[in-house]
């Protein structure tokens, strides 16, 4: 009996499920910064869009500078103060991330005899 095989052998289960178990993680974490990219590319497209219809009024009432209105400028500069403060806020704005600790389960891995009311029914699927 070659205890130092057998302890080889069951590190060599242990090290192949951590490696599955970080491989996993990792992508999930890759996922969710994906995530957070995309949140921040659509809030900044969204006030980009803002910018590009504030600077074609702009251009239409520069076109027509004999008739505009002062109401009507008004209302211009109005909108520029709005989008201006929406994207000082974005940029000063952490977004709010809730990360919740992991939780591992002790008997996730059992080394040993394991006993029936260590079995938790609701882990295995059925064909």
């Amino acid at each position: 009996l070659d205890i130092d095989k057998i302890i080889d052998d069951s590190r060599l289960k242990l090290d192949k499920w951590r490696d599955n178990s970080l491989k996993k993680f990792n992508r999930f974490y890759d996922n969710k910064c994906d995530e957070l990219e995309r949140y921040y590319t659509q809030k900044v497209r969204q006030q980009q869009k803002e910018i590009d219809q504030l600077y074609k009024q702009l251009n239409e009432f520069n076109q027509k500078q004999n008739t505009i209105h002062e109401d009507n400028l008004n209302e211009l500069q109005t909108n520029i103060l709005n989008v201006k403060q929406k994207i000082d806020e974005i940029e000063q704005k952490i977004i709010p991330i809730h990360i919740r600790s992991l939780v591992i389960d002790k008997n996730l891995i059992i080394i040993g005899e394991m006993k029936i009311q260590e079995f938790d029914l609701t882990t295995f699927s059925l064909p």
